[in-house]
C-alpha cells in the first residue's frame, strides 16, 4: 500500500476552494483541503482520539492536545475520520455556514468521504494525512435531485479536483533488513541494496571474538522485495533471489516493517521516481494510463 500525501506549503495557482456539480447539475459542493501534522495522524493512527456525541467537549480537548494546529471551534465541527485501517489519518471538517438540506446530505458527503480516504485519486491507493473542509454546499429543495446518486459524486469530485491542486506526495512502506554475510562477500550485499533502492545504515563485526562475519543494517522498499516490474516497466526478481545470487547464497536476510517513507520526486510530473511508481500500480490495476488533470474535476461557476 502507497498513501498519498499532500505537500505542506504548496504554492499553485489554483483555487483555495474547489467547487463541483452535481451529475444533474442542481447541487454544488465547496471543498478545499489542506495537510495534517504528523502528531495528530498518529492520535488518530493510535486511538488517542475519538469522535464521540459530546462534540463541544471533544473540541475543546482536542483543541488542547492541539493548539498551535485547531481551534475548539473547528475540531467540535468534525464529521468524520477516514477509513479504517490504512486511511483513517484523515479529517473531514464542517466548515459551512447556515446552508440548507445540509443535515441531509451530510450522511451522504461523509460516505464520498471514506471513498477518498479508502482510494486516492492517483493510484487508488489509501490516503493519509489530508484534512479535507466543507466550505459551502447549494442544496437543491426537492429530495429526489439531492440523494446520494448526486451528492457523492459531486463531493468525490470536489476532494479530487482539491487534492490535485494541492501537490500530492507518494509514500511506501519500508522494510528494516538485518542481513547477516561473510566479511569476503559484503560487496555482494551492497551491489543488490543498489539495485533494490536500498539505504544502508550500519554495519558491525564479529572479528573481534574470532567470527569472519559482519551484519548489515538497511531500509528497504517493501516493493523491491517482491517478484515483478520495475520503476521502468522491466522484469525484476525479489530481494532475496538478487541477494543470494550476488553473494552465492552466503548472505541471510531478516526483515520486519519499519516506517513509511516519501517516495521522490513529484507524483505530477512524468519520469520522476514517484510518477514511474505510480505507473507501475496503475498498470497493475489496468486502471487508465492517464493521470486525471484538475480541468477533469473543477466546475467553474
Amino acid at each position: 500500500t502507497l498513501p498519498t500525501n499532500i505537500k505542506p506549503g504548496s504554492k499553485w495557482s489554483y483555487p483555495n476552494i474547489i467547487c463541483c456539480k452535481s451529475p444533474d447539475k442542481l447541487n454544488r459542493i465547496y471543498i478545499s483541503c489542506e495537510p495534517l501534522s504528523e502528531e495528530v495522524c498518529k492520535a488518530i493512527e493510535e486511538d488517542k482520539i475519538k469522535l464521540r456525541g459530546d462534540m463541544k467537549a471533544f473540541g475543546r480537548e482536542f483543541a488542547a492536545k492541539f493548539p498551535n494546529e485547531w481551534h475548539k471551534d473547528d475540531a467540535a465541527r468534525i464529521w468524520a475520520f477516514g477509513t479504517a485501517p490504512y486511511g483513517k489519518a484523515n479529517i473531514l471538517v464542517d466548515q459551512t455556514r447556515a446552508v440548507d438540506y445540509l443535515k441531509e446530505v451530510k450522511g451522504s458527503i461523509i460516505e464520498a468521504f471514506r471513498q477518498i480516504t479508502s482510494g486516492g485519486i492517483l493510484s487508488d491507493e489509501p490516503l493519509r494525512g489530508v484534512r479535507f473542509n466543507l466550505m459551502d454546499a447549494k442544496i437543491h429543495t426537492d429530495p429526489a435531485h439531492r440523494g446520494p446518486g448526486q451528492v457523492i459524486p459531486a463531493t468525490v469530485r470536489a476532494c479530487y479536483g482539491s487534492l490535485l491542486s494541492a501537490q500530492p506526495i507518494m509514500y511506501e512502506p519500508m522494510y528494516e533488513c538485518q542481513i547477516e554475510v561473510p566479511i569476503d562477500s559484503q560487496n555482494g550485499v551492497f551491489n543488490t541494496l543498489g539495485m533494490v533502492r536500498g539505504e544502508f545504515i550500519e554495519m558491525s563485526d564479529k572479528t573481534d571474538i574470532g567470527i569472519p562475519l559482519c551484519s548489515i543494517k538497511a531500509f528497504i522498499p517493501i516493493v523491491e522485495t517482491l517478484k515483478g516490474k520495475d520503476e521502468n516497466g522491466k522484469d525484476k526478481g525479489d530481494f532475496i533471489g538478487l541477494l543470494r545470487g550476488e553473494t552465492k547464497g552466503k548472505a541471510f536476510a531478516v526483515m520486519k516493517f519499519s516506517h513509511w517513507q516519501k517516495i521522490n520526486g513529484n507524483p505530477l510530473i512524468k519520469d520522476s521516481l514517484s510518477n514511474k511508481v505510480i505507473m507501475n500500480i496503475r498498470t497493475r490495476k489496468r486502471m487508465k494510463m492517464d493521470i486525471p488533470s484538475f480541468n477533469d474535476y473543477y466546475d467553474k461557476i
